[in-house]
């Protein structure tokens, strides 16, 4: 089961309500490798539909 909180919910609320949780933080401000999980993470080399020669990098 996935259950998505508010980034603001005190982690120790979360754990109460569900014991055996895991908490991962997949917003921009993660310190773990998730982050690239974030639509705001910069991923680079994308390719762009019918173009052989352009790639696209979100900025």
């Amino acid at each position: 089961m996935i259950v998505i909180e508010s980034k603001r919910s005190k982690r120790e609320n979360i754990l109460k309500e569900y014991p055996n949780a895991v908490i991962v933080d997949v917003t921009s401000q993660a310190t773990d490798g998730l982050v690239r999980l974030s639509p705001f993470y910069p991923h680079g080399g994308i390719p762009l539909p019918f173009s052989k020669v352009y790639s696209a990098c979100n900025r």
